[in-house]
């Protein structure tokens, strides 16, 4: 009989059905449902909300935004900016550059210029906002530092004319 017992108790273990254990799972997970909402919230809000309404300018830069719906144009300064989602924000260096017509003679063909940011709404207005998907930013300031005009939103700092 003791031999019994122990068989018996070695072989008696406890098993649930495998209904019993799926419910228990699904009990588990219903309560964890509103943790795993929140997650999920914050997951995709906050990527989204980084890339649809904010913006930062860096130092040494400038930044035009542009809202598409009411056709304002508006600077910003260095830090972080929040817009609407209908806002395109492009920055601009305010550092010096040269710009250089393709030439032998070194001195004569190159200027050194900078953006003016006093002038950032009137570059919108002269040259339109598109002008970030077909030409480079120097290329543009180019035409503009050999035009022969004067234009608020650039700064011939040095010509060869100047040394």
């Amino acid at each position: 009989m003791v031999r019994n017992r122990r068989l018996k108790k070695t072989n008696s273990r406890s098993t649930l059905p495998m209904s019993d254990i799926l419910d228990r799972l699904f009990f588990y997970f219903m309560k964890l449902k509103y943790l795993a909402v929140f997650v999920v919230l914050v997951l995709i809000s906050a990527p989204a909300y980084y890339l649809l309404c904010l913006n930062h300018v860096s130092i040494n830069h400038v930044g035009i935004a542009y809202d598409s719906k009411s056709g304002l144009v508006s600077t910003q300064n260095p830090g972080w900016h929040q817009t609407t989602p209908f806002v395109r924000v492009t920055t601009i260096s305010t550092l010096p550059f040269i710009v250089k017509i393709p030439s032998q003679a070194r001195l004569v063909n190159q200027r050194l210029v900078r953006f003016n940011p006093e002038g950032s709404v009137d570059f919108i207005k002269e040259q339109g906002f598109a002008w970030l998907d077909d030409q480079t930013f120097e290329s543009i300031m180019l035409g503009y530092a050999y035009s022969g005009k004067k234009f608020p939103f650039i700064e011939i700092i040095e010509t060869a004319e100047s040394k």
